[in-house]
């Protein structure tokens, strides 16, 4: 196997020349040969003359081949090809689309996040600046995916009946090298539950359990609140929550987004930020708004399309912190 990009659990490699012409060929002797088993998208008729005419492609212009080939997106635990991602066109003014597809069988497991990660730190290593992608206005989970990893809804649509995203790398290959970030839910990484318990105890001194607690009721579907994570590789580096009640009088206001951190060295970089969007759109993709919050902080949420509503009495404090919504 030709292995250009690696994460933890997946490994991309390219269509060349000639491995997409065995596939194309000779499918059998393709897996056997590069030790992997298609269980990738359908391969339909459209999906067969897409690959036909990107082999012809790639012997045109065999110089710019990796702007626009197909890297099949491999397991490491067991060889299955589940899905491919690719850029759409050797980039015009530092500038292309990307596009994904996998096999529903292997969705929600934060897969294609990982592998969108890896594959913009390698556009960005072969110069491109700006990346696009275009879902459809129901597409939820493209959606998703593209939010965990940095891109933005753009103003200007090219159709009405698509939205278009945006993400920006050229930030990322001055000074020290901004590193590209994985936002996900717990529900996506379920194995990183104690970890993360772990993680905000030791920042907010809440007892472990009560985490723990409140996770599992999350991932057992007995709550509609939920927990986000901003990973920096395995490293958790950002996370929040969702509770019914931060520790306040105001029991009538809820739910609660809590435990709203980043590590000190990954501060600047809007990790928050993100995390309180994907919260907000998280909440309400499930039917729940507004959401409700206390801090001491004045002007960090409301950049965030927070407003503040009133002081609220923090159980067993002295002090009156200010209550925020978000509707």
């Amino acid at each position: 196997m030709v292995r250009l990009l690696e994460t933890e659990r997946l490994v991309l490699f390219p269509y060349t020349k000639e491995n997409l012409h065995l596939f194309n060929t000779d499918l059998s002797r393709f897996e056997e040969e590069f030790g992997v088993v298609y269980r990738g998208e359908e391969l339909d008729h459209l999906l067969v003359g897409f690959l036909k005419k990107l082999e012809t492609e790639i012997e045109e212009d065999p110089e710019h081949f990796l702007f626009f080939t197909e890297f099949l997106i491999v397991l490491k635990e067991n060889s299955h090809v589940i899905g491919s991602i690719d850029y759409k066109y050797v980039p015009k003014d530092g500038t292309t689309e990307v596009g994904y597809g996998m096999n529903p069988a292997y969705t929600g497991r934060g897969y294609m996040t990982e592998a969108l990660n890896a594959f913009l730190k390698f556009g960005a290593s072969l110069g491109i600046t700006r990346v696009l992608a275009d879902t459809l206005p129901d597409n939820e989970k493209s959606q998703n995916v593209l939010k965990r990893c940095g891109f933005t809804h753009c103003e200007t649509m090219e159709k009405r009946e698509t939205l278009w995203w945006e993400r920006i790398l050229q930030t990322e290959q001055t000074g020290m090298d901004k590193k590209t970030y994985e936002y996900i839910t717990l529900k996506e990484r379920p194995e990183l539950k104690k970890k993360a318990a772990e993680w905000f105890h030791g920042h907010w001194g809440v007892p472990t359990e009560a985490y723990l607690k409140c996770m599992d009721e999350y991932l057992s579907g007995q709550t509609k609140n939920g927990w986000y994570l901003c990973l920096d590789g395995e490293r958790i580096v950002g996370g929040m929550g969702v509770i019914d009640n931060d520790f306040h009088d105001r029991k009538d206001l809820s739910p609660n987004v809590c435990a709203v951190y980043t590590e000190e060295a990954y501060r600047k970089q809007g990790i928050a930020g993100k995390l309180l969007n994907m919260v907000v759109e998280d909440m309400r993709a499930k039917g729940v708004s507004p959401l409700y919050l206390v801090t001491d902080h004045t002007g960090f949420y409301e950049r965030y399309g927070w407003e503040f509503l009133c002081m609220a009495l923090g159980d067993g404090e002295p002090d009156f912190p200010k209550m925020y919504n978000h509707r």
